[in-house]
């Protein structure tokens, strides 16, 4: 089985692909446990991102200091 390319599932995250396209991922999403994951793991590392930059002070804050 292909598994979907890294790129398609940045997309499908994003919400950058067509419909017939978004559509085709999520019924091979529906079959590849493999594929879940990925999209899992990817979905946690920018939970991670935001959180950090969440907490990261802006330049103008560390300037104001």
């Amino acid at each position: 089985m292909d598994h979907l390319a890294e790129q398609r599932v940045l997309d499908l995250i994003g919400g950058g692909l067509p419909e017939p396209v978004a559509l085709a991922a999520h019924e091979h999403l529906d079959r590849c446990t493999e594929c879940r994951a990925v999209v899992a793991n990817v979905l946690r590392s920018g939970e991670q991102v935001d959180d950090t930059l969440a907490h990261t002070p802006s330049a103008s804050t560390v300037a104001e200091q």
